[in-house]
């Protein structure tokens, strides 16, 4: 079973424009591996309650093939957080 790697973002915010390109990058480095899906918070804003999202972008790892059992989360990156993009590709490669 591929892992599951969620990017949470908005259309109008500075940092998920900046975390962009590098999420684009790590998507082409890990695609063989691990499966992407991007959300916006402006079309879907009720995942923020269920994720307790706090900031954007947020990126979130799962462990399961229908995301109904959301045990095995994991918050890889959040907000603004550039240290955080910088550590993505390091945190994936663990997966």
């Amino acid at each position: 079973m591929k892992k599951k790697v969620v990017k949470f973002s908005k259309e109008q915010c500075p940092h998920c424009k900046i975390f962009e390109p590098i999420f684009k990058e790590v998507i082409e480095d890990f695609k063989d591996n691990i499966d992407f899906y991007e959300i916006s918070l402006d079309e879907s804003p009720f995942f923020r309650d269920i994720f307790n999202i706090r900031g954007v972008p947020s990126v979130y790892t799962f462990e399961t093939d229908d995301f109904e059992s959301f045990s095995n989360i994991e918050q890889l990156v959040i907000g603004h957080s550039h240290e955080g993009y910088k550590e993505l590709k390091n945190s994936l490669s663990g997966l």
